[in-house]
Parts: C-alpha cells; structure tokens; sequence
C-alpha cells in the first residue's frame, strides 16, 4: 500500500472532552474515492493516537487531506499538517471543509498546503487523486479546486454538487474498526451519524450553507432504506441525521422516513423546520423512536425573519409551538442575537425575552441564544464589515471567531451577545451537559445568576466569562495531558 494511497485525516474539533460522533464527511468522501478506485486510509485524532498518524505517515502516502470545519479545528488541523509535512514530504497536504472554501486564501498563505479542495469535494478530491498519481502538474482543469501554479494562488471555477443518489454508503468495510470505535462511546446524545439530504431550503444570511452546499438535494426513499439496513446489520441503533432540515424539508418524505426508522426500530434526532410540525409530523416522529429536533426559530419579528430568508412567519412558529408542547420529543430551540441593522439593540432584548417565554412554556427544552458570527460567503457578511466588523487577523484569529468571543462593534456593548450565548448555556442548558458531580458545585449557583440575568436583563459585573476561561484552561490542560499520556504511553508500548 505503501505510496499509492490517500490518507484522510480528522484533526480534533475541541480542546474539551466531549463524546466524538462519526466523521461522516471523511468516512463519505472516502467511500466515494474508493468506489472509483483510490485506496483509502483513514485517521481520527479524536480517538486515534499520533503514533498511528504516524505510522500511516511513514508509508508515505500520495496525499493527505483535512476536513476543516473552522474554529479549534483549524489548530489541530495545521499541527497535524505540519506532522504530515515533516514526515512525508512527498505527500500533497490537501483541505477541504467549510472553513478552507470560504476562506482559500488566507488558509494558501498561511497554512503549508498543496490544494484547497471547494466545497463537496467527492468529484474533485477524484480528479486531483488522479492528477497526483499520474505526476501531472497542470491541474487547472479540475473543477472546484484552489492550488499553486509557479507561486501564484489559482482558484478554479466552481463545480457543481453531486447528487446524492450517485454516492456510494459512508460505512464500508475499511471504516468498520472506526466505527466500532464510536458505537463504544457512551454519547450523551448519538455517536452514528447519517444524511438523508444536503442543502438547507431556509437562506438564513448568517449561514455558510447556501454558499457550501448550494441547492437542496435528497436521496431517494429506495436508497435510504438499502442503508438504514446495513447500518441496523452492523448494530447501529441509534443515528443523529446531520441534515440541515430532515428530508429537504418535504413533509410526504420525512412520513415515509419515519415509517422506514420505525420498522428497523431506530431511536434518532434531527433538526426540523418549526413550520413543518403538523400534528400528523409529530405524531409520526414520536411514533418512529425520535428523540430530540432542534429547531432554528431565530427571532419573534416578521420583519427579521423576512430579512434572514427563514421561509416562515411568526405565526407560523406560534402554531408549530402550540402543536408542539406537552410531546414527549425533546426540543432544542435556536435564537439568533446581535444582528446588524438599525434595530440591533431591540433585537437583543427580543430575544432575552423570547428565551424566557419559550422557557416558561417549555421547561424542559434547551434554548440556545447564537451570538451573530459574521462568516465570509454569508449574505450579512458584507453588512457587518460596512457596519464596523473587523475580520480576525490570520487564521489563528479565525479559529477564536466563535460564538463565546465574537465582538459586534454597532452594539453599545459589543460583547453582549457573546455574554448572552454563554448565560443560556448557563441558565436552559444546565439541566443535560452541568448537573452532574462535581461540576454542579460551581455550575449551580451560575445556574441561578444566569436565569436572573436573563430575567433582568442585567449583564453588568459579568465575571463569568472569565471565570468560564479560567475552569476552561484548566480543563483543556487536563486534557492535553491526558492526549499526551495516551500517546506517549502507547508509543513507550510500542517498542
């Protein structure tokens, strides 16, 4: 194998523990390439050693690629780049994922890569495999790939996404040991996850989605079910479905979808437009084993909703709600806070006041107030740099542009909807990810402070962001000892 094959990395997402779901993007592309004849190996940081990154590294693989979502990401993804490049020089280092597309660029001058590839990259991480293999050094025929051509950034047109239904199943047989690897997990939530669509029919303007996916494309109910059974052969009882909206968004579809997850008696989550919640829907997904949808509601104003592109009113949510209270489905609700315009300060205060009353009605619901991360590709983009936003300098800017520390100059204060996002964390996520011991004896009382600032809508003398980054430092240290242990004690066994 050695020289004649990809290796497909997953650098980690978090410096915190966290229970790792599948890396559908890597185990999806790869069951593309290896349909078309490209021997695959696969590596997770998450739960993989470096010494088997480095092990695979010492074959000297044609190319290794990253997907790269962006935030922490984007650090564990160039330090194992540079890994890569001092172990196998000969290998092409390629990035693919939402950060590398909408920010080709500043990842070619910053990171030492060979090529970005744009996008859904199955077709092109193809031709570039074949590009590679062959030694050609003209690659400005592909399709959707960013690359160098004599010092020179080359981006390339864009390709157009593949359909679904021409893509081969993500969970083939060179991927099993990994996977195993996840179904051990004791996830809180799910560890196996799937797609039945890509694209999202909503145009939400802070979303990289309409730029990365494009169109909303699903796969046939035919070939769903051919892969609901292999999974449920291979002991998977359990699924998250990664799609934007369940099934695109089409009712008859996500009927028939329930109907497949309850005959292979699934348990599963998803996330679901508040305006498809028809009491025949729900019924249907209580009945099929679903257990948790998040809902992106965003904001109570009509007026912000036409504005974002969600696609439904006000009054279409206030009936989804009512259809929803009292059903044994868990709930996630998402709201957005601090977007630009002329009503931004109204606009944070709405949706303090939004989490409040969807509290009350859903106690137990998680609800989420999203701080307004402008990303590049995003239809607000431009709308928060005319309005004072200053891009991160560098990429290691972008990988701490988060909803914790996003800083939004046409507020008073630029930081509220950061403090928001963290005192919902605090006030309506408590109950699942904080109450357990010890963490309680400190989550607790911010708990407490956190339900009566947003009551109050005080968020002066805010110490908890500190205090968050002091508990956090301390636990990414934890952490990293204990990668470095795992590693180091491995590798000390190895010998």
């Amino acid at each position: 194998m050695a020289g004649d094959f990809v290796l497909l990395a997953y650098a980690r997402t978090t410096p915190y523990p966290y229970e790792p779901q599948t890396p559908l993007s890597l185990f999806g592309l790869g069951a593309y390439l290896e349909a078309h004849g490209v021997l695959v190996a696969y590596y997770d940081e998450r739960v993989e050693p470096w010494s088997h990154f480095n092990e695979l590294l010492a074959q000297k693989p044609l190319a290794v690629g990253f997907s790269v979502m962006g935030g922490y990401q984007i650090i564990a993804a160039r330090r194992l780049s540079r890994r890569a490049r001092a172990a196998s020089p000969e290998s092409k280092i390629v990035w693919g994922g939402v950060l590398p597309s909408c920010l080709p660029r500043e990842v070619m001058n910053e990171i030492d890569v060979d090529c970005i590839a744009l996008g859904e990259a199955e077709e092109t991480m193809r031709e570039l495999c074949r590009g590679f293999a062959s030694r050609r050094a003209d690659l400005s025929g592909i399709r959707g790939l960013v690359w160098r051509d004599r010092g020179s950034i080359v981006i390339n047109p864009k390709r157009p996404p593949p359909q679904l239904e021409q893509l081969p199943f993500a969970y083939h047989s060179p991927t099993l040991p990994l996977l195993r690897r996840y179904l051990e997990k004791p996830a809180t939530r799910e560890a196996v996850g799937y797609e039945t669509s890509r694209g999202c029919p909503s145009r939400c303007g802070f979303c990289y989605s309409p730029v990365f996916h494009g169109p909303v494309r699903g796969k046939s109910l035919a070939k769903i079910s051919r892969e609901l059974g292999r999974l449920r052969e291979l002991g998977v009882s359990s699924l998250d479905i990664y799609d934007d909206v369940l099934m695109g968004g089409v009712a008859a579809d996500i009927a028939a979808l329930c109907d497949l997850l309850k005959a292979l008696s699934f348990t599963w989550t998803a996330n679901l437009r508040v305006d498809l919640a028809s009491a025949d829907i729900l019924n249907r997904l209580e009945d099929s084993g679903c257990r948790w949808l998040y809902f992106g509601l965003e904001s109570n104003d009509d007026a912000t909703l036409r504005g974002l592109g969600k696609g439904f009113s006000w009054t279409q949510v206030r009936a989804g709600l009512a259809l929803l209270r009292d059903r044994r489905i868990g709930t996630v609700f998402s709201l957005i806070c601090g977007l630009p315009g002329k009503d931004s300060e109204q606009g944070v205060r709405r949706s303090l006041e939004l989490a409040e009353e969807l509290h009350l009605s859903f106690p137990k619901a998680e609800i989420q107030i999203q701080s307004f991360v402008p990303l590049p590709g995003a239809a607000l983009y431009s709308e928060a740099v005319a309005q004072g936003f200053r891009p991160p300098d560098g990429l290691e800017g972008w990988a701490g542009h988060d909803h914790f520390r996003v800083a939004l100059p046409w507020l008073k204060d630029p930081a509220l909807p950061a403090k928001a996002y963290l005192t919902s964390f605090l006030a309506y996520r408590y109950r699942r990810h904080l109450s357990g011991f010890p963490a309680c004896l400190i989550a607790y009382p911010l708990h407490l402070l956190s339900r009566w600032r947003i009551r109050r809508q005080f968020f002066g003398c805010y110490f908890e962001k500190p205090l968050y980054a002091l508990g956090m430092a301390v636990l990414r240290g934890w952490i990293a000892l204990r990668f470095f242990c795992r590693d180091g004690l491995r590798a000390e066994n190895n010998r």
